[in-house]
């Protein structure tokens, strides 16, 4: 986060989510397809682990049971929607000609995923990560 700020400041910040082999335009139509994956697939997550939880302190009340069965394949229905949707909206493509590109490629959502995460997590993982960076002090302990 530290960097992103100090390359703000300095004017030379390029946005990371970009890819020169393709337009402005398709550049935001991949970051908004990239960002609507991610809070499809967090919001999915979390769901699941709220019918689970359903599921295991329903106290074998039938009607607890099924509410949390139904949570949960609505859960997986979404997901499979999603998924879908994005395969399917390509092909949709080549089939009427539309005037989209090959920027909106199911693997180029996932890849451009990957780059918001990896961004998002990179700064942390990069500087606490190192087995060098672990400093053990060891001349305060006592029993």
């Amino acid at each position: 986060m530290g960097t992103t700020l100090l390359y703000l400041a300095s004017g030379t910040w390029r946005p990371p989510f970009t890819n020169s082999d393709y337009s402005a335009y398709e550049n935001t139509v991949l970051n908004i397809l990239a960002f609507l994956v991610i809070i499809v697939f967090v919001g999915a997550i979390y769901a699941l682990i709220l019918a689970v939880f359903q599921f295991v302190f329903s106290k074998w009340d039938d009607a607890n049971i099924k509410k949390a069965w139904n949570n949960i394949r609505f859960v997986m229905l979404g997901l499979l929607i999603v998924i879908s949707i994005l395969f399917v909206a390509p092909i949709i493509n080549d089939k009427l000609n539309l005037p989209w590109t090959n920027a909106f490629k199911i693997n180029n959502v996932f890849e451009r995923v990957t780059d918001i995460i990896w961004f998002a997590f990179e700064q942390e993982w990069s500087s606490s990560s190192s087995v060098d960076s672990i400093k053990i002090d060891s001349s305060n302990r006592s029993l």
